[in-house]
């Protein structure tokens, strides 16, 4: 199994505003994510309390998220129809300022699963 890792920061202010999560899983593949805030789950609407595929979550405000971590675990399977790579597209917004990054690997066999682990520390 392929994977890769991305770790940031993601800076928040003192405000009630909410801070929103996007992932977008790219070229039509199947996904599963699990969320992790301070070591807490954040369910999803999966059977097993995962997020299916592409999702949006509000994790909470900029005064809430302050000095807590977020860990995403997505694994993406290559459904292997025309195209053999694997894409995730994470953003945060509502804090300072707009975060958005992509992910990419090939997958030259068909059902092959790559995993994606993504965390952001939230800091003023």
């Amino acid at each position: 199994m392929k994977s890769d890792t991305l770790l940031g920061f993601y800076n928040v202010t003192n405000s009630d505003q909410p801070v929103k999560l996007a992932v977008t899983i790219g070229n039509n593949q199947n996904a599963i994510s699990k969320l992790l805030l301070n070591d807490q789950v954040v369910t999803g609407s999966g059977r097993d309390g995962g997020f299916v595929r592409s999702f949006e979550k509000i994790l909470g405000t900029n005064i809430e998220l302050t000095g807590k971590k977020l860990q995403i675990t997505t694994l993406v399977v290559n459904n292997g129809k025309d195209i053999n790579r694997t894409c995730l597209f994470v953003s945060l917004t509502g804090g300072v300022n707009q975060y958005a990054q992509e992910m990419e690997h090939n997958s030259s066999e068909k059902g092959g699963v790559v995993k994606y682990t993504v965390s952001f520390k939230f800091c003023k």
